[in-house]
């Protein structure tokens, strides 16, 4: 097992939005994109785009000021394909969608739209 760092656009999941939501007697599923963590004490995933994912296994990951490059660094630099930190417009609308569909009982229980990185494990 090893750790994926998922690059999203739009808002992870938290504690107090999965009580709110499971409260009412519905499931996450049709709002929240899941993701798998053998150890999460809630339950974990986002509502909105993926934008690119990292995991531990990459030997190193370049910051730049367009995005990020995981790569391979026998030696030299291999890079993969540039993970952006910024979603395009298209990507915008469609969370704006997404979050319109939201259950107004998460209302408070989530941070802003945003890029974040949301943690799964293999």
């Amino acid at each position: 097992m090893y750790a994926i760092g998922n690059i999203i656009y739009g808002v992870p999941l938290t504690p107090q939005a999965v009580k709110a939501i499971e409260d009412t007697g519905d499931s996450i599923d049709p709002y929240f994109e899941a993701l798998y963590s053998g150890n999460a004490s809630s339950a974990i995933g986002y509502c909105g785009v993926k934008l690119g994912e990292i995991d531990e296994c990459t030997d190193a990951v370049r910051i730049t000021p367009d995005g990020l490059i995981p790569g391979s660094i026998d030696g030299i630099m291999k890079p993969k394909a540039k993970i952006p930190l910024a979603p395009t417009p298209a990507q915008k609308l469609e969370v704006v969608k997404k979050l319109a569909k939201l259950p107004k009982c998460v209302a408070g229980k989530l941070p802003p739209p945003g890029v974040y990185l949301v943690w799964s494990s293999s």
